[in-house]
């Protein structure tokens, strides 16, 4: 179990080829990269399990180009 005063900055890509990466404190080397060639969209979303959890700092980028 973590204590609670454990820290942990996340981060989610999903690029253009549907290459997934999943980065944990690390931002320079993701602790899950994978593809996923049936994505075409959703939602973000965080839970806690079996804990009390507080979320700061949330931020969604839309890097996609517009259409042309």
């Amino acid at each position: 179990m973590f204590p609670h005063f454990l820290f942990f900055r996340l981060r989610l890509t999903v690029d253009a080829a549907k290459n997934v990466e999943f980065y944990v404190n690390d931002m320079e080397n993701p602790v899950i990269s994978t593809t996923a060639p049936n994505f075409v969209g959703g939602y973000v979303g965080f839970v806690g399990y079996n804990r009390s959890v507080k979320y700061s700092d949330f931020s969604f980028t839309d890097n996609t180009d517009a259409p042309v």
